[in-house]
């Protein structure tokens, strides 16, 4: 699912994914590389696979992970957990940060992200009807824009 809330002045771009979430390595060596893989790992085959056979259908394909989230704002917070992990782990970051600490946590299987979005960002959906929003859905996916009436255009 995909949701616009507001926060005090900021607009959070928030995703939620109820797929196989992500465990510490795969953050660490997918999520925060771009163009990495997880799929063609050796990780992912022993997990995800059966005698050559695709346990777990196709989703994320590009390989984009954290990059994708900054060009929307440059503060995100992920909380995710693996399907074969017993705790989640979440984390905070800013694009100018150092280092990224990873904590336990708990919270469902999947992936739950809140981007805070750029001025620009928010511009450009405070300028768009909610009609155009949806380009990118599937029939099962869900987008929430009635926070737009409440963002600074009219408060």
């Amino acid at each position: 699912d995909i949701e616009l809330k507001k926060k005090g002045d900021s607009l959070l771009f928030c995703l939620t994914d109820n797929g196989i979430g992500m465990g510490k390595d795969t953050l660490i060596h997918y999520f925060f590389k771009a163009g990495a893989s997880f799929r063609k790992s050796e990780s992912w085959l022993k997990d995800f696979t059966k005698e050559g056979d695709v346990k777990v259908e196709r989703t994320g394909r590009f390989g984009v992970g954290v990059l994708a989230a900054f060009l929307l704002g440059s503060k995100i917070m992920v909380r995710t957990k693996n399907i074969n992990q017993e705790y989640g782990l979440t984390f905070e970051t800013e694009l100018s940060s150092g280092q990224i600490e990873l904590n336990k946590t708990e919270c469902p299987i999947g992936t739950y992200m809140e981007i805070t979005l750029n001025d620009k960002v928010v511009k450009s959906i405070e300028d768009s009807s909610p009609n155009n929003l949806n380009w990118f859905t599937t029939g099962n996916t869900s987008v929430v824009c009635d926070v737009l009436k409440n963002t600074s255009k009219g408060s």
